[in-house]
Parts: structure tokens; C-alpha cells; sequence
């Protein structure tokens, strides 16, 4: 009997473990569905869930005291830092937390901004900043733009070089430095 009761609560903290800690709460007046599973009312975020909202928008309150609106039709998946935004629109309010949209990266600038982030049609996404500065960053880190309150802009991320490559031939040591090593087709 020692052994069985054991063995059930080593089931029980490893697959509390797994889940990992709980980062935030998501509130909703109607249903949503969090990794495929129909939520009402409100629910616990754990790291690398999606929220895809329905009919109603879903507020999502971070640990960290960020805050992000899903607006009805929405789809996002969620971390500890930031928001992947996958369809539809989030507004983000919080200077330590950003919004990942396509290959952007949606930042407020000070602690009281608000961004909307959408994303438009096959390739758009639209920013706007409601009342106070937001920077749009591309996926290497590069500031795009500071977009200033009451502004809205569009924009089409592009894709990156790639950052590897790949080679074919034959490796041979260099004959004027032994640790060297040269390609040759």
C-alpha cells in the first residue's frame, strides 16, 4: 500500500513539473479554446499554449503584470515574454512584454502604451499605436520603425538570407596551414 501511494504521488509531481509554472490567467465573457480544448470563462496560461478566441474577445493578465486584449476571430500562442500572434488582433499593454507577428516584433516604449498589432490578409500586418510610442523591430533585431500615438502603419515583413548554407565536394587539409581545412568540388 506504501508503495502504490508512492508511486501515485511521483506520477503526480512529475506531471505537475511538466506542465510547468503557470504565467498568467485568461479571462473571457463566452468561450475559448486553449490547445483545442473549449475553456469558459477563465483559465490558467502555462508557457506554449494557444488561445484561439471565439465570438468573444479573451483578456489575457500576465504574472509580470502585462496585458493583452484578443479580439473575437483570434489566434495566439503564448510565453512567458511574449505573444506570437497568428491571426486576427491583440492589443498589448506593457513596456515588459511584445508581440511577435509574422517576422516582427511589436515592443510599447513606455510602460503606459498601448499597440494594436494585426495581422491583414496573406502578408500585412497593420500597427498602430495608440497612446504612446511602439517600436516594430524585423526578426534580426533591427529597429523598422518608432511609430508615433494616434499612427497606424502597415507593414510587410521580408524574408531573411538565410543564415546557413550548404556545400558539396571533397574536405582537404590546406597545405600551408595543417589546421585548415579547404573545400574543393
Amino acid at each position: 500500500m506504501k508503495s502504490l501511494i508512492s508511486l501515485i504521488l511521483v506520477g503526480c509531481l512529475t506531471i505537475s513539473q511538466a506542465a510547468g509554472p503557470a504565467i498568467g490567467f485568461a479571462i473571457a465573457k463566452g468561450s475559448f479554446q486553449i490547445d483545442g480544448a473549449s475553456v469558459t470563462g477563465n483559465a490558467t496560461l502555462f508557457g506554449g499554449v494557444t488561445i484561439e478566441t471565439g465570438a468573444a474577445s479573451s483578456r489575457l493578465q500576465f504574472s509580470n503584470g502585462a496585458r493583452i486584449e484578443l479580439a473575437p476571430q483570434s489566434r495566439a500562442k503564448i510565453f512567458s515574454d511574449h505573444l506570437t500572434l497568428e491571426k486576427g488582433l491583440g492589443e498589448l499593454a506593457a513596456k515588459t512584454y511584445r508581440i511577435e507577428a509574422r517576422s516582427l516584433r511589436i515592443e510599447t516604449n513606455e510602460p503606459k502604451s498601448l499597440a494594436r498589432v494585426s495581422i491583414e490578409g496573406s502578408k500585412d500586418v497593420l500597427v498602430t499605436a495608440l497612446n504612446g510610442p511602439v517600436r516594430v523591430y524585423n526578426e534580426v533585431g533591427l529597429l523598422v520603425a518608432n511609430v508615433r500615438p494616434g499612427v497606424a502603419m502597415s507593414f510587410q515583413p521580408q524574408a531573411a538570407p538565410p543564415t546557413s548554407s550548404e556545400r558539396t565536394g571533397c574536405l582537404m587539409r590546406s597545405k600551408t596551414d595543417r589546421s585548415k581545412f579547404i573545400l574543393v568540388d
